[in-house]
């Protein structure tokens, strides 16, 4: 049974950037009250300028 679900950022890095904050706090609940624990991968907050600055 899966017991923790990993997130990744989109290409983009929007999960990281506070406009979208209330979308990220709904999806970590609805996982949560799936009895799941939700752990971000390294780079999943980093935000749009990071994306940006890459190759």
């Amino acid at each position: 049974m899966v017991k923790t679900v990993g997130i990744v950022s989109l290409s983009s890095g929007t999960i990281g950037e506070d406009f979208v904050k209330h979308e990220l706090d709904l999806g970590i609940d609805r996982l949560k009250n799936y009895g799941l624990k939700v752990k971000f991968m390294d780079h999943a907050l980093k935000g749009i300028d990071l994306f940006k600055r890459a190759p």
